[in-house]
């Protein structure tokens, strides 16, 4: 016997509904919290001028000025506090690529978000990060 592909998609949604306890910024897509658990300590870099113009994971053309970030799973316009561990300098990112492409790291910042963390000359820095909510 077929299930109409209408009754499943019901069933879906009746079975897992969207509660408090799930994350949905800026997606379709829907990250429980346990997925991530912020804030989160960690090392960071950052991308510019060899990727300026190219297009993104999410399909946006890349700005090394704006301030975007570059993070494994997080779903695409998550925004996050980024803060230096050693300065408190802080700065809010949105992330709109996937990657850093290094063990070590969690987080990929674009020129523009290290430049206003004061990270451009060391390359790597440790920043504590989270998610912001409303």
């Amino acid at each position: 016997m077929r299930v109409p592909l209408i009754a499943l998609i019901a069933t879906c949604i009746l079975v897992s509904p969207i509660s408090k306890d799930q994350l949905a910024v800026g997606s379709t897509k829907v990250v429980r919290q346990h997925a991530f658990i912020g804030p989160t300590l960690d090392r960071v870099s950052w991308y510019g001028e060899w990727h300026h113009g190219r297009t993104t994971a999410n399909g946006e053309e890349f700005d090394m000025f704006a301030l975007t970030a570059a993070h494994r799973y997080l779903p695409f316009g998550t925004l996050l506090r980024v803060t230096d561990f050693r300065t408190g300098r802080f700065v809010i990112v949105r992330i709109n690529d996937r990657g850093p492409y290094w063990d070590d790291r969690s987080l990929d910042l674009s020129y523009g978000a290290a430049e206003q963390l004061g990270i451009v000359d060391k390359g790597i820095a440790r920043v504590r990060f989270e998610v912001v909510t409303k």
